[in-house]
């Protein structure tokens, strides 16, 4: 859809590879409430990273923190849609009881290491955050 280039170290700079995309770009980058400073320059869209402030750690952290909650909530609904086919195969006879509790032992398994995973994620991204 468009590459990005590192002009200077504060500083994105995307280019559609279709021109009329641009402002597409620009809205979705502006959507995305992320706090920086966007500029169209009628090729590309410049994007200013602000300094990282301890505001501004603190802010991304509680972003990241969000994100991480959203996960584990996405984690939960896919757990439960799971759970519910399980169920229905041992009502509709396809999987023993054994395999039932199995399966349930398995999904939780899988679960608490996908929650473990997100939580190592988020502590190590929180560490980059407020490591100066």
């Amino acid at each position: 859809m468009a590459s990005i280039a590192v002009p200077e170290p504060t500083m994105l700079a995307v280019t559609p590879w279709d021109k009329q995309a641009l402002g597409d770009v620009e809205n979705a980058i502006k959507n995305a409430d992320l706090g920086l400073s966007i500029v169209n320059d009628g090729n590309a869209v410049r994007i200013s990273l602000p300094p990282l402030t301890g505001e501004r750690r603190e802010e991304l952290s509680k972003q990241a923190q969000k994100l991480a909650e959203d996960a584990r909530v996405s984690v939960r609904n896919i757990r439960g849609e799971a759970w519910e086919k399980v169920q229905n195969g041992f009502k509709n006879k396809e999987i023993s009881e054994d395999e039932k509790y199995r399966g349930e032992k398995e999904l939780n398994e899988l679960i608490d290491k996908k929650n473990k995973q997100i939580e190592e994620i988020v502590a190590q991204k929180i560490a980059e955050l407020t490591t100066i």
